[in-house]
This record gives C-alpha cells, structure tokens and sequence, in this order.
C-alpha cells in the first residue's frame, strides 16, 4: 500500500512513540504501517513541509484513508466543525495529510488574517499627509512611485504585505510610515517594530537611523524629532520571540489569544524567515478590534523560514489570486538602487531561470566572478587575491597602536566589506571547516599562537535576554591591555566565557545572512546532487543579493544553472483553508 521510498526514513524511533502513544491497533502488520505514514508526516516537517501530499504515501488513496480512520489514529476535517482531536488529520479533498498541531497553525492564521480584513476612508489627516509625501516626491524623488503607492495603501488598510528587493526602500518605506502615523494618531501611537532574529532586529534599527540621517541631509523637512526618539528607544525594536513574552523551556508566549499585545501599530520585517508555529503565535496574540495596522514586509523570493511553513510568499500568492474579495493589501517594491547594475541583472536572471543572461553575467561581467569550487582554490584566493579580506587581514596587523574606539570603528567596517556564504555548515566547503581553515591561516600570517586576537569574528547561535544577544548576531574580538573582548556593533562588551553558544563568523549560512549586506560576497555551491532542494534558486538568489558590489560563486556552471531551476515546492494547505473558510 505504502510507496517503497517512504521505507528510508530516519525518523522512524519517534514514529513509533507516536503511535504507541495513540493507535488502537494491536495487529503488527498494521503498526508497521502507521509508523511508516508517521515518519513520512515527520520526514516532510524537517523538511519544512506543514502538511503531506496523500498521493506521496500511498497509490492507493482510498485504501489508505480508510485504513487510518480504522486505527483511530486518524479522522477526515470538514471546514465547518471543529478540528478532529485526533494525531492525524485528513483533508481527503484537498490531497492533504497532517499532524495535528499543524493544520491548527494554519487554520489559526487563515482565521487571524481574515478578522484583520478592514479598509479604512482615509481621515485628512491621511489625505494631507499623503499629499505633502507627493510633493517631497515630486521634488527630492523620493519616496519613488512604488513607496509612495505602498504608503498609500497601506494607511487604507489594516492588514498589508509589503515585499521587495535588497535596495528597494523597505527602510525608507518604514521611516515615511511611522511620519505618517504619527501625523494621523498623534505622537502618542504606540508603534513596534519586530523580526524573526535578533540580528535582523538590530538591521532594521541601524538601516532606520541611517535613513533619517540621509533625510535629514537632503534636507527633506520630516519632521524626525518623534521618529529619532522611537529609534533611540531599544524597547520599540525586538525578536518576535521577545516582543511575545518568550518562556523559558515552553514554546508558548505571555502573550496569546487570552493575552494580546496592547499596541497600535505593528511592524514585521523579514517576515520570508518567519516559520508557521512562530507566525500563528504571533497573529493570534494581536487585538484584531483595536489594532490600526499590521504590516508584514519582506522578500517574496527570498528562502523560506527555516522552521516549517511557507506563509509570507504563500499569503502574497493568495491575494493575487483574488481568492478574497480585497486584494489591495499587496504592496511590491522594485525600483533598486544597490542592485541596479550588473549585480542586479543576475539576480533577475536567476528568478526567471534566463540561462543566457546567467551565463553572460558569470563569463563577462568583472564584478561576477566564477571559480572552481575546491578548497585550495578558494583559500588561495581570499588570501591572495579578496582585496577586502587582504585589507582586513593587514588591519588586524597593525591595530597595536591604535586605541580600542578606533580599532572597534574600522574592524566592523573591514569585515562588512566581504563574507563567504555556504549552502551547510558540514561538509568539505561548509562554514564549520572553512572558518577552522580560515582562523588557522590568519594565525599565521599574524603570527599568533593563542586561540583569542584582535580580529577574529564569531557569530551567536542562540537568544540570551538576560545578555541582550541574539541569535544571528555578530562579535569581533579585540584585544588590549592583554583582556580579550569580544565586541558587538552596539557597544556592548563580554568576555568570552560568558557568551551563549557561538561559531566563527569568517563564514556563514546563506541562511544566517538573510537580512544582511555586504560589499563583496563569495558563494560556495559545491557540486552536491543539484536535484536537492538545497541547492535552490531561492538560495541562489538571497546569497546574490547580499552584495553590494561584487559576487564571487565557487561552483561549477552546471550548479549555477540548475540551482536556478530548482525551485522550493513547500506543501501548504493555506490556500484550500482560505478559500473554505
């Protein structure tokens, strides 16, 4: 009954938990059998799937519905009632098969988004405020037509999804937003602004402050007091695990459907990276009868979250559809000012798979570099040809007279200049092994025999509150008066010994630098089985876009060029539980 592939499982242990906990079965055959459609559930869940396709388990579709209704393990849904207190839950209809706490996710966020549904008769306030923004854009071009278009519908409704680009004016969107907010509600409007990880919590503040600081060069009159002093307040910017309530040890919140957030205004950046149980949480923790606007912005071809779900690209598909009466809750930016050139090209030619383009951009272009993706070749050309790297190296060398301001200034602004991005942190190019290579050969070319130096960068891998540090964020040791800091582009200062779990930060997941920008970038695609979707156009395409001016990809061609095919398929049931309910 059950398709031979299911049989390679490795989570077949906690299958078989499972169903020892819930079935009725006694016949061994048919345990054997649950545990198989079990793990498949859990296998498509790791692999960030919310839900299964029936036809991937079984051929025969109807012989395995009945065959889990029998075991009681399982019920079918129907829309209209209640979901089934059963581990398994069954949408014959639709082809889909999920675990249960899954398919509440999604129908929890289907009903929250719903209830957000409400367009507004602009006040004139909005009006006057909308049209003092037209005449800065007709004088300074800014906001462009795009920001402009999103401003306005996004003071219409409650609800809104604004997406686009690296370098398309998300920022600057946010920053003429909050103006307008505080011009319609009064300056006592109680505005957040949250993302998935502390790392990009911190982006959207700093991109916020340099924002006004270029407003206020051009001498575009904002008035910027009230939005300088939101940005100076740390409590306005947080994860979204923080701004909820994290629990020690418990995945629920302070925050929830009992007790919802008293605020006005919500803002979500990065929202691409948000995974479903993260985005159920936080939209049931909203008042939908006082809030006055929920934005979620992002990028609609970056990856995906690395938890399970697909709900920020999925949501925007939805309302194109015009599966719910509104659709004017989209917003798309695509005027880009940092990949306007070469750079931009590419990654355009990546999302529409433009294998000609593809190739002219790796063959011809000279900020778009393609090598041979081997150890010896890479580590001879950070060391030997990376400019940005040679630079930082060369720094580390001579900070001994310099005071430790100055050297915290210029060591954050060497190392942005580049970074080397991998698919995985295993494997021969993963990040583990690069940064071990990496820091062995720095030490040598400084002449260092300790395992701490001025210079050599971490990266932290979990949430600490009580430190104020983040999973995503970015330390650089410095060393003076023989005490080894480790600093972070805040300010803030620790001694190792204290830190919560970290790696170096030489290199980095295309995952760990979504959010981020860098002037140069080097792209490890090693030839793994390019069917995997691993090695993804989405990955592809947020690697790319991290840089500023120049990419250098250490792949074979063939990667390159089937990367841009493979696409990430995610099975979602939101567009079947949106259109039912």
């Amino acid at each position: 009954m059950l398709k031979k592939d299911i049989l390679s499982l490795n989570v077949l242990p906690l299958a078989r938990e499972l169903v020892a906990a819930v079935s009725t079965s006694k016949l061994e055959q048919e345990i054997q059998c649950l545990e198989l459609v079990i793990s498949k559930l859990l296998y498509d869940l790791i692999d960030g799937h919310s839900c299964s396709l029936i036809s991937d388990i079984s051929d025969n579709k109807i012989q395995l519905l009945e065959f889990l209704i029998t075991t009681n393990i399982a019920a079918n849904y129907n829309c209209a009632a209640t979901i089934p207190a059963k581990a398994v839950v069954i949408l014959p209809q639709d082809n889909l098969i999920y675990i249960n706490r899954y398919l509440h996710y999604e129908l929890n966020i289907v009903k929250q988004l719903k209830l957000l549904f409400k367009s507004y008769t602009l006040s004139q306030q909005n009006n006057d405020a909308l049209e003092q923004l037209k005449q800065f854009s007709q004088q300074f071009d800014l906001p462009n037509i795009d920001q402009l278009n999103a401003i306005h519908t996004t003071s219409q409704n409650r609800l809104s999804f604004i997406t686009g680009g690296p370098g398309t004016g998300k920022t600057t969107t946010v920053i003429l937003l909050l103006w307008l907010f505080y011009k319609v509600y009064g300056e006592n409007c109680q505005i957040r602004i949250c993302a998935p990880t502390g790392r990009a919590a911190t982006r959207v503040k700093e991109s916020l402050q340099s924002s006004i600081n270029f407003f206020t060069s051009m001498n575009i009159p904002i008035n910027s007091t009230k939005i300088n002093q939101f940005i100076q307040d740390g409590g306005n910017f947080s994860t979204i695990h923080k701004l909820l309530g994290a629990i020690k040890n418990n995945i629920y919140f302070k925050h929830n459907k009992t007790k919802q957030l008293d605020i006005d205004v919500l803002i979500v950046d990065e929202s691409s990276m948000i995974g479903l149980p993260l985005f159920s949480k936080l939209v049931e923790a909203i008042n939908c009868n006082t809030i006055k606007h929920v934005i979620f912005l992002g990028d609609k071809n970056q990856l995906s979250s690395v938890e399970e779900g697909f709900v920020f690209a999925t949501m925007i598909n939805i309302l194109r559809m015009n599966v719910y009466s509104q659709n004017n809750n989209i917003s798309e930016l695509t005027i880009s000012k940092r990949n306007s050139g070469d750079i931009g090209v590419f990654a355009k030619a990546i999302l529409q798979s433009d294998v000609k383009t593809m190739i002219d951009s790796l063959t011809k272009v000279n900020d778009i570099k393609l090598l041979r993706p081997n150890l010896k070749d890479y580590l001879s050309y950070m060391f030997e040809q990376s400019t940005s790297f040679i630079n930082y190296i060369n720094y580390i060398v001579s900070t001994n007279s310099n005071t430790k301001e100055a050297i915290i200034d210029e060591v954050f602004s060497l190392f942005s200049k580049q970074i080397t991005l991998c698919l995985t942190n295993i494997g021969p190019l993963g990040c583990d092994s690069l940064n071990q290579y990496i820091d062995k050969l720095v030490k040598q070319k400084i002449n260092c025999v300790n395992k701490w130096y001025t210079g050599r960068p971490i990266i932290i891998l979990e949430n600490d509150y009580t430190l104020g540090l983040f999973n995503g964020d970015i330390g650089i040791c410095i060393i003076k008066d023989d005490k080894v800091i480790i600093i972070f582009s805040d300010g803030k200062e620790f001694i190792p010994e204290i830190l919560p779990r970290f790696n170096l930060a030489y290199a980095l997941t295309i995952h760990k630098s979504q959010g981020s920008e860098y002037e140069n970038v080097n792209v490890l695609l090693y030839s793994i089985n390019t069917n995997n979707e691993m090695c993804s156009r989405e990955l592809l395409y947020t690697a790319v876009t991290r840089a500023k001016k120049s990419v250098t990809i250490f792949a074979d061609q063939s990667v390159v060029l089937e990367a841009s095919k493979n696409i990430t398929k995610r099975n979602t049931g939101l567009l079947e539980n949106w259109r039912a309910l």
